[in-house]
């Protein structure tokens, strides 16, 4: 541990409502893993599962080994950071962050952290 690689870099996230009160833009991570979310109290979802992109237009939800959607749990109106430990999204051209609960008042910042793919050949 200890190098650059290691350092994670932090990019912003929104789901505006005025837009769609349950997922948030694209969000581009080519060329990282992305292994943590912080939100602040604006967000009203608990459920949260991702939509995946190779190319940055065409996006899928992101499903497990096991056929099920990636999913973490957070509570609602509460500022958290969440690691994403076992469930690192790796290899995307862009995600999409989908909330299981409509953002019915406020608009929803948040912060996606991103960790450097290194290339181990």
């Amino acid at each position: 541990m200890g190098n650059v690689a290691d350092a994670v870099d932090w990019v912003r996230g929104l789901v505006d409502i005025s837009e769609d009160d349950d997922l948030s833009n694209a969000i581009r991570v080519k060329g990282y893993d992305v292994v943590a979310l912080q939100f602040d109290n604006t967000s009203e979802g608990t459920a949260i599962t991702f939509q995946g992109s190779r190319d940055g237009s065409t996006f899928a939800t992101i499903k497990d080994g096991a056929g099920n959607s990636l999913t973490i749990t957070k509570a609602a109106s509460t500022a958290e950071v969440l690691l994403l430990l076992t469930k690192e999204i790796k290899g995307m051209h862009s995600i999409k962050v989908a909330f299981g609960t409509a953002q019915a008042t406020a608009d929803t910042e948040f912060w996606v952290g991103l960790r450097a793919v290194v290339d181990q050949g």
